[in-house]
């Protein structure tokens, strides 16, 4: 409870994950808190060519 509402804890699952030409990743999460977009960089955007 907080300020004397009922709050219920939200558990990020993320799915269906895409990854574009350009090395940014399309998350999109299933408990309906939106779409997270990631810029993969570094080692690991060399290791995929970008």
């Amino acid at each position: 409870e907080i300020d004397g509402a009922e709050v219920c804890d939200i558990a990020i699952q993320t799915n269906n994950v895409n990854i574009d030409d350009r090395g940014l990743i399309y998350a999109v999460d299933r408990a309906h808190t939106g779409l997270h977009i990631v810029e993969l960089t570094g080692e690991a955007a060399a290791i995929v060519g970008l």
